[in-house]
C-alpha cells in the first residue's frame, strides 16, 4: 500500500488563502484470511480525495469543501471466505460535504 499527496496554497490579493490537495491510494491484492483462501482475497485498488479550501486573511475562519472516493470506485474493505464463495464488506461510496 502506498499514498501519494499534493497540497497547494494560493495566497489571494485580500490577503486570504486558497488551498487546493488532492490524495491518492493505492493498497495491493490481500488475503483477509489467515489460510489464504482463493475467495478471501481482497482485489487491489485506488482511491482519491480531494479538498479545497479558503482561509480569512487572519487564519481565524476556514470554509472547506471535500470529496472522499472521488470517481466513486467500488471496493472492498474486508471478504468473509467462511460464507460460501465469500461475502465481502464494501468499502465507502463517494461522499462530499463544506
Amino acid at each position: 500500500a502506498y499514498n501519494v499527496l499534493a497540497r497547494y496554497r494560493q495566497p489571494l490579493a485580500s490577503g486570504a488563502s486558497l488551498s487546493y490537495q488532492i490524495d491518492w491510494r493505492h493498497k495491493d491484492e490481500v488475503a483477509s484470511d489467515p489460510d489464504n483462501l482463493p475467495q478471501a482475497f481482497i482485489p487491489a485498488y485506488d482511491l482519491s480525495d480531494l479538498r479545497i479550501a479558503w482561509t480569512s486573511k487572519d487564519g481565524g475562519l476556514e470554509l472547506e469543501g471535500w470529496v472522499t472516493n472521488l470517481l466513486d470506485e467500488q471496493y472492498l474493505i474486508h471478504n468473509f471466505p467462511g460464507l460460501g464463495d465469500g461475502a465481502g464488506l464494501a468499502g465507502p461510496p463517494r461522499m462530499y460535504g463544506v
